[in-house]
């Protein structure tokens, strides 16, 4: 790290920098043209949906959008996904739908079902809203539902390449995953990076 020049008490003198010479006003707005530059976008490079609406009903009409965490994608799952009791798993053969569910949700053309706090979509496809925004998938079409020991199964077949015997063998001393728990897991796996 280069050390700053420094005046003459001793002090550090700032050079350059968000709002350099400017008013504080322009530094707040450099400073959030450099947030908004850093939000989170899909795969292929495309801004996710940011703008609330509120004539949206649900949270959607509150607070912009953020796509599902990783460990819903199946094509992320890691070792190091956190396990939950229930995980919802979206199959590669949906990550298109589902981007554009999220854009259909924020846009208002998706169903609010105020009953069960949730969205669902003419496909039959159901998510959720967390307080922060980040959207979720609950059930439907392209979506595999999973307990904490069948999603800890899929991480260990992903840490194998899908060898059944050596993540069963990896996982032998786990109480927490019985062997019934890899038939699930390797229904999903069988969807793993097509």
């Amino acid at each position: 790290m280069t050390p700053r020049p420094r005046t003459g008490r001793g002090r550090p003198r700032v050079v350059g920098g968000a709002g350099a010479g400017r008013s504080v006003a322009g530094a707040h707005q450099a400073i959030d043209a450099a947030r908004r530059a850093g939000e989170p976008t899909d795969p292929t490079g495309v801004p996710t949906p940011t703008d609330p609406n509120p004539a949206v009903p649900g949270p959607a009409g509150r607070i912009a959008l953020r796509p599902p965490s990783d460990r819903h994608q199946l094509n992320r799952v890691s070792p190091k996904s956190p396990p939950k009791a229930e995980n919802t798993i979206i199959l590669p053969e949906v990550r298109d739908a589902v981007r554009q569910d999220i854009a259909d949700i924020q846009a208002g053309r998706v169903r609010w079902d105020p009953g069960t706090n949730s969205y669902v979509t003419d496909g039959g496809r159901r998510y959720k809203v967390e307080p922060s925004g980040t959207v979720f998938p609950v059930d439907g079409p392209g979506f595999v539902r999973l307990d904490r020991s069948e999603y800890k199964a899929l991480q260990a077949l992903i840490r194998h390449n899908g060898d059944l015997a050596a993540a069963r063998a990896s996982v032998a001393r786990d109480p927490s995953i019985p062997p019934g728990a890899f038939e699930r897991a390797d229904a999903v796996y069988a969807h793993y990076r097509k």
